[in-house]
Formats: C-alpha cells, structure tokens, sequence
C-alpha cells in the first residue's frame, strides 16, 4: 500500500506574492486619522532658502558637467586660437600625414588647452558668466545669441 493514499494532505494557505506581504502590512497600520495639512505660506521653511545659498546659486549637474566645460572649450579656443590656427594649417598641408608630421602642433595645443581647462579662477570665470546668462534668460526669456566658431578651428 501506497502511503501517499492513506496520509491526508493538508491544505496549505494560498503563497503570497513578493508584494502582497508589504501591501498586507500597509493596510493594517494604516492611520485612522487624516490631519489636514497647513496652508502654503510664502516664506514658509520649506520656500525659503538655507543660509548662504543666496550666495552660492545652486548648478544642476549638465550645468557642472557639460554646459560651463563647453563655455570653457569654446573660450580655450578664442585664447588659443593662435596654436590652433598653426595645427589646422599643418593638417591642411600633411593631408594623411598629419598624425606624423603634426605631433609638435598638436602638442602644443593640447598643452594651451589643458592649460585653461585645469585653471581653477578660469572655471569660475566661466562659471561667472554661465550664472549670468543664466539668470538673464530667465529674467527676460530670450537667449543670447552665441556666436559659433567655425568646426576647422
């Protein structure tokens, strides 16, 4: 005789879910009471600003990591334009050559460039101006126009 036929089998509660556990659980500690919440009062604590950020506007993060180093790529350039003139020229003239006959160009270059990128007072600078034009877009909602530099540069 088989022993599964004389053993009864004992019914198991249904398996719950991942989710049922904690949906089970909110519904049992859920409040009773529901207190109003008070009204929106300018100047309330949570309108107002921490102490010392009225000085120190707040960057979002494409700000920090895109939009300021663009500005400062673009001005590196303008400062640097000299250098970068003398390696469009070398490239122009070495064709398929110019990763060979160029390194001394390009060198110097990248050590102008990495020059200003690395300048802690020419990122505040740069920053200075970003907050600016920043703040005057918002003010009147019109961008300023930026003058684009041709891609050869």
């Amino acid at each position: 005789m088989r022993r599964e036929s004389v053993c009864l089998k004992k019914k198991q509660p249904p398996r719950l879910r991942d989710y049922d556990h904690v949906v089970a659980a909110a519904a049992t500690s859920v409040a009773t009471e529901v207190l109003p919440s008070p009204p929106l009062k300018q100047g309330s604590w949570y309108m107002e600003s921490a102490p010392g950020a009225a000085e120190e506007p707040q960057l979002r993060h494409v700000e920090k990591d895109v939009l300021i180093p663009k500005m400062m790529r673009e001005k590196a350039r303008e400062l640097c334009s000299d250098k970068v003139q003398a390696f469009t020229k070398c490239c122009q003239d070495s064709g398929i050559l110019m990763v060979v006959k160029c390194r001394e160009e390009n060198a110097a270059l990248k050590e102008c460039v990495t020059g200003y990128y690395n300048d802690p007072s020419f990122y505040e600078e740069c920053k200075a101006e970003y907050l600016k034009q920043r703040e005057e877009f918002r003010e009147t909602g019109n961008r300023r126009k930026q003058q684009r530099l041709p891609t050869s540069m």
